[in-house]
């Protein structure tokens, strides 16, 4: 069976009960349409009653005439088809559509000087005709014409606008974007996207939202105008209501035009909030979307099957969810935040849970929780406040006791049972390790950073001294953000002045992770420069981030960050972070 043309296409859209359609297939056959079986179909529309149907044939079927090489009218006769009743007088739609070389500077003239002359009923194709062969010299006509019509039969008008006398687009686009014809606001959110992209998205965005399916398939018509990742967003949610097959094949013809993964998933996100009948047309489309991927070769076919990308997207759909427990951990009340916890807790033997659980003790806003579902002590209970150095053991007393400690390390077979022995060392079985994990708290070659951070961590559980301080304040000019994390922490705990003289160079830190710790440290000492600090992290990609510097906010004056929380409300695209801004404000 052969494949269907685009002209064969059009010809069927013919035969559609939609009047924009029908117009656009005979618009577009204008331009595409070269055999004699499309202007058998397009003569009889010449008469039809409708104004606008009757030229945009009569246009059509004399461009068609020209490219065959034949005579419209002699077709016509010859075809004992019905000609269409035509002015009187010398001239006609004919005259202006498909004039001779020798009849143009007599049209022209006509146009210009004795505009009155003109029948109404061939305005249309005096539009069509300046298209070609007007200039900057009929602006005004085209103006006026523009201004006082904006029905399908100011289309020829645009046109000419454009190509000869952009100047008046200005001008008249107000009228053409409060057309009632779809056709017209379509065509003239075209021009305006060429002044005004913002302003041309908004009325596109209108059209989609129409509860007319004619202009929703209008704006889908110049849906590739617009910058794709916003056009993908429209037409998926779109898909989740829509109910007209037209409009449904349409959104798929764009969306398997520009097939991407994210396309795909972003499909998936919809199936689960629709009813049944919309999510057998998510499927549908979504297993289109799939398969031009693999015609295009953007992923082989195996990696684009419809259950392969299912599968990615429910991991990533499980990580998306994971990502935004962290955030409501910082800011749900303790009821929600019991239910989170529970709920980590039973599934903690899951990667990506467990994944998840190692990230909330980087988190200042959740250490405590890590430690809860870890059995250890909570902050307050292991005594880990900032102390004084009257409490904490002399150098003297920590050296009469490490020469009295055997030094051999404990047998470990590999980094990860000795990071979970270090986190197994309290007050009561220090005295066997505490040479073996000052020795590596003190590792001057930072050789494994992951077991340094955790002996810091170690040594301010169970071995406050001086030499603690010592290491910590090496450790920050440690090259690894886990070292510097480790340090820091142990400092604000045991010398915190040191920290405030070097607050200046401490908050130039580059990881994001550190630096809102640093700046929740700094609210305590010099307000201003941690509100910029927090301002900068309000920026950042990472929702986490985002929920601290907010949290951090709300620890400082209202006065000196109501701006800036309100600022950052009403460009905020996460929820449940939203929704902390709002309980601050």
């Amino acid at each position: 069976m052969s494949e269907i043309t685009p002209e064969q296409e059009l010809l069927n859209q013919l035969k559609t009960d939609k009047r924009s359609i029908k117009i656009q297939a005979i618009v577009k056959l204008s331009r595409i349409g070269k055999t004699e079986a499309t202007l058998q179909e397009i003569v009889p529309i010449m008469n039809s009653d409708d104004r606008e149907l009757s030229f945009f044939a009569a246009q059509a079927a004399s461009k068609i005439c020209n490219k065959l090489g034949i005579d419209l009218n002699e077709y016509i006769g010859k075809h004992n088809l019905s000609a269409p009743s035509q002015p009187k007088g010398i001239l006609n739609r004919e005259s202006f559509l498909n004039p001779s070389k020798e009849k143009i500077p007599e049209l022209l003239r006509l146009i210009r000087n004795e505009p009155k002359k003109i029948s109404q009923s061939l305005l249309p194709a005096v539009g069509a005709f300046l298209t070609r062969h007007g200039s900057v010299d009929d602006s005004e006509f085209i103006k006026s014409q523009l201004l006082t019509d904006n029905s399908n039969l100011s289309l020829p008008f645009l046109n000419a606008a454009e190509s000869i006398a952009p100047g008046v687009l200005l001008e008249v686009l107000p009228n053409l974007l409060a057309s009632g014809e779809c056709l017209v606001r379509s065509r003239a959110i075209c021009a305006l996207q060429k002044i005004d992209a913002v302003e041309a998205e908004r009325h596109f965005a209108d059209l989609l939202a129409s509860r007319n399916a004619e202009n929703r398939l209008a704006g889908l018509g110049i849906a590739m105008l617009f910058p794709y990742n916003r056009v993908k967003d429209y037409l998926i949610t779109l898909l989740t209501e829509e109910k007209d097959r037209d409009v449904i094949e349409a959104c798929q013809t764009v969306l398997v035009s520009n097939p991407e993964l994210e396309t795909a998933l972003g499909i998936l996100d919809k199936v689960d909030t629709v009813a049944s009948d919309q999510r057998n047309v998510l499927s549908h489309v979504f297993k289109y979307v799939c398969k031009a991927m693999a015609v295009v070769g953007i992923m082989s076919k195996e990696e684009a099957d419809p259950n392969r990308i299912l599968e990615l997207w429910k991991e990533q759909r499980l990580q998306s969810f994971l990502n935004d427990l962290e955030v409501q951990l910082s800011f749900a009340d303790s009821n929600k935040k019991e239910a989170i916890i529970n709920w980590i807790e039973n599934n903690k033997k899951h990667p990506k849970v467990e994944a998840l659980i190692k990230k909330l003790e980087h988190n200042p806003q959740t250490e405590d929780i890590y430690r809860k579902l870890n059995n250890l002590p909570s902050l307050a209970e292991e005594g880990l406040q900032t102390y004084e150095l009257s409490d904490i053991s002399s150098d003297n007393e920590l050296n009469s006791i490490n020469e009295s400690i055997p030094t051999d390390k404990p047998a470990s077979k590999n980094d990860e049972e000795t990071i979970k022995t270090l986190k197994s060392i309290d007050l009561e079985n220090i005295a066997q390790y505490k040479a073996w994990v000052t020795e590596l708290a003190q590792d001057e070659t930072d050789s494994n950073s992951s077991l340094k951070a955790e002996a810091i961590n170690t040594m301010v559980r169970a071995m406050r001294g001086n030499r603690l301080i010592d290491i910590a304040k090496e450790g920050l000019r440690s090259k690894h953000e886990e070292v510097r994390l480790a340090s820091f922490k142990a400092l604000e705990r045991t010398n915190p002045d040191y920290l405030n003289e070097n607050l200046s160079i401490l908050l130039k830190e580059e990881s994001e992770n550190l630096r809102v710790r640093i700046i929740r440290f700094a609210i305590k000492y010099d307000e201003a420069e941690a509100i910029k600090g927090l301002k900068h992290l309000l920026s950042s990609e990472d929702k986490n981030m985002r929920s601290n510097a907010v949290s951090c906010l709300g620890l400082c004056s209202f006065a000196h960050t109501a701006k800036l929380l309100t600022k950052q409300l009403e460009k905020e695209d996460h929820p449940v972070i939203a929704k902390q801004i709002t309980s601050i404000i």
